[in-house]
């Protein structure tokens, strides 16, 4: 037991063989690792404890530093406590730095409790320090292994700061520092991978600008910067490598794990992924094109629970995301950005062409967020990924600039817009934008169920209405293929603004909105194409029709809409004398084309099916067709009456 109060470390070891054996060390004081601070060292820590030791700069109980000139060099700790620890700028238990390629840290069946990681203090900038890491702080380890580990209520204190758990960081030389600039050519091939697994635990986890007094929560002290209970970065930090240089990747691996009541900053509380991009981040800025360099981020059967701040942030990110949960998560509403609840994903372009991205097998439910409750995407590419980057005449550039997110056998349920949320809406359960012309991509969903979820009760216009599935701006192209949509109060599907939107082979019933039409589809200013989907009692309360459908486009760039081979019961159809026509479809678009048939009529190729004989209260109960192509024929609706209201208006 060693318990003196001391200004270096208890035991240190230079380039040799360490093992520390069921050992405890308390109350011990040093400028880096208060027990133990080992450098080119074989370090292996066993069934020990470490309670309130504290660090002027990294490593509150250990610090580990390694560099050439020996092998076999790692830090293996089993079966240890630390608990109460602290350090004044990253790694409150452990802070790890590595120079060679081979580093590698195993740390198995052991918990991190209440360690802490001041932040912000002294001399320490969080530019050029990168302050984190409230248990674990990692820099350019070749390969570390959490498994079966217990992280909780563990934090990094201060403006700004990554990891209030863990953190790890690819860093590359940036001129400022000699011993890194010296290794430069190394440090640019080195490969980083940090996997989680095998039950391991992230709970009450947080980055506040102090620490929490009694009764107050997370959001009450939260701090200003991104921060997730486990976080991955690339370093953009200087030119000491150029980009056509950097051979290196970083990837992180998530699996088998719990992520329940941390709370983060900007937007993040579970898993942040940070790429080198150019990004708003004090201390993060990059140079451009040329700063560009993806992590891969793979979470696989992890359950995300009551997390403020929302689940996973990936930006300048390659996102992989498998048979996970994601239940009960909220992002702030204010700060940077307040959307994504369970992911929050920035498309970024890529110099070797569009990057793609998965969500597969994943239920979403109960999450808030003022924008896309359950996921947010932004898509940023530009001509860097090989075409013009949209905005031109050619379609393609536009779906290959930035990417692909592709969304499949999802269950989104229940999902809504969370406390500060406007009146009119932002986004339901997934949210999608472009932030200009010039940044676009694909986003794709395919055998997936969104069932239940909300926005407040006036959402109104593409931009500002929040469905099951909607954007914020555009242009985005979307696919939604083989979904189904119950009982969506918002809508079910809603794009504006130069996207186009192609659904089909799809379930939408009773689905409902509350002003300007579109119950289960809204398009405005998009090339809208809908065949072979299935529409059950569909309505919007108010009267302007499109209870079903509402599409309304002047531009003929992009092509023509479709709508073929639907069939339409049921749904929305008031009468009101002032009421747009369309009771369940307003269909307005010069050189768009459909036909219609009537229930009892033989069905045939492309044409839409109309299944109800008497249901108009006023001109174009059923639909109103505009500036296209349309046919209607074996349709006897009501009394043959000339005074009876026109089914079809156009």
């Amino acid at each position: 037991v060693v318990t003196a109060q001391r200004t270096v470390s208890a035991l240190a070891a230079i380039s040799t063989d360490l093992d520390v054996i069921s050992c405890s060390f308390d109350g011990l004081r040093a400028n880096v690792g208060g027990a133990v601070a080992a450098a080119s060292s074989f370090t292996a820590i066993s069934n020990s404890s470490f309670t309130g030791m504290y660090a002027a700069s990294f490593g509150g109980a250990i610090s580990a530093f390694s560099r050439e000139g020996r092998r076999n060099q790692a830090l293996l700790v089993s079966g240890s406590r630390f608990a109460n620890n602290a350090a004044a700028a990253g790694g409150g238990a452990i802070a790890v730095t590595s120079l060679t390629e081979t580093f590698v840290v195993s740390i198995v069946d052991s918990s991190f409790l209440n360690n802490t990681v001041v932040g912000d203090k002294g001399s320490h900038d969080v530019a050029t320090d990168h302050i984190g890491g409230g248990a674990v702080r990692l820099v350019d380890t070749a390969y570390t292994d959490l498994r079966n580990v217990a992280f909780k209520g563990n934090r990094v204190l201060g403006a700004h700061g990554f990891g209030s758990a863990v953190y790890a960081l690819s860093q590359r030389p940036d001129g400022s520092d000699a011993t890194l600039n010296e290794h430069k050519d190394l440090v640019s091939t080195y490969n980083t991978f940090l996997g989680v697994e095998g039950g391991s635990v992230f709970e009450d986890n947080y980055c506040g600008q102090r620490n929490r007094g009694d009764g107050e929560r997370a959001a009450d002290v939260r701090a200003t910067g991104t921060c997730g209970a486990v976080s991955i970065e690339r370093s953009c930090n200087g030119t000491g490598v150029e980009a056509a240089a950097d051979n290196s990747s970083v990837a992180a691996s998530v699996r088998g794990a719990v992520f329940r009541n941390n709370s983060g900053g900007f937007g993040v509380a579970g898993v942040l992924g940070l790429g080198c991009v150019s990004s708003p981040i004090p201390g993060r800025m990059g140079s451009g094109a040329v700063e560009y360099r993806p992590i891969e981020l793979e979470v696989t059967n992890t359950l995300f629970e009551s997390n403020e701040g929302g689940a996973i942030a990936a930006n300048g990110t390659t996102l992989s995301v498998a048979s996970s949960i994601f239940n009960a998560n909220t992002v702030m509403t204010r700060g940077y950005p307040s959307g994504g609840a369970a992911i929050q994903l920035k498309v970024e372009p890529s110099t070797s062409g569009a990057m793609n991205h998965t969500i597969i097998d994943c239920n979403f439910t109960e999450n808030k967020a003022a924008t896309g409750s359950a996921v947010l995407v932004a898509f940023r590419g530009n001509a860097l990924a090989g075409g013009s980057g949209g905005g031109g005449d050619d379609d393609d550039d536009c779906a290959t600039a930035s990417g692909h997110v592709q969304v499949e056998n999802a269950v989104v349920a229940r999902n809504g817009v969370g406390p500060g949320g406007s009146d009119l809406g932002a986004g339901g359960a997934v949210a999608f934008s472009a932030s200009s012309q010039a940044h676009c991509g694909q986003l794709s969903v395919e055998k997936s169920s969104f069932s239940g979820n909300t926005i407040p009760a006036f959402g109104s216009g593409a931009a500002l209405s929040g469905f099951a599935l909607s954007p914020m701006t555009a242009p985005v192209a979307v696919t939604v293929t083989d979904t189904v949509f119950v009982e969506n109060n918002g809508g079910a599907v809603n794009v504006d603004g130069a996207s186009p939107l192609a659904v089909s082979d799809s379930i939408f019933t009773n689905n409902s909105v509350d002003y300007r039409g579109g119950g289960a589809i809204k398009a405005t200013d998009s090339v809208l194409k809908v065949l072979s989907n299935k529409f059950t009692d569909n309505f919007v309360r108010d009267e302007h029709g499109g209870g079903a459908i509402w599409h309304s486009r002047e531009s003929v760039k992009g092509g023509a809409s479709e709508l073929r081979s639907n069939t339409f019961s049921g749904g929305s159809l008031r009468r009101d004398a002032g009421a747009n026509p369309g009771g369940l479809i307003n269909f307005v678009e010069s050189g768009a084309s459909a036909s219609f048939a009537c229930k009892r009529a033989v069905a045939e190729s492309g044409v839409n099916i109309v299944e109800m004989e008497s249901a108009l209260d006023f001109a174009g109960g059923f639909a109103h067709l505009g500036g296209g192509t349309f046919e209607v024929s074996k349709c006897a609706f009501g009394a043959a009456d000339e005074a009876e209201p026109a089914p079809f208006r156009g």
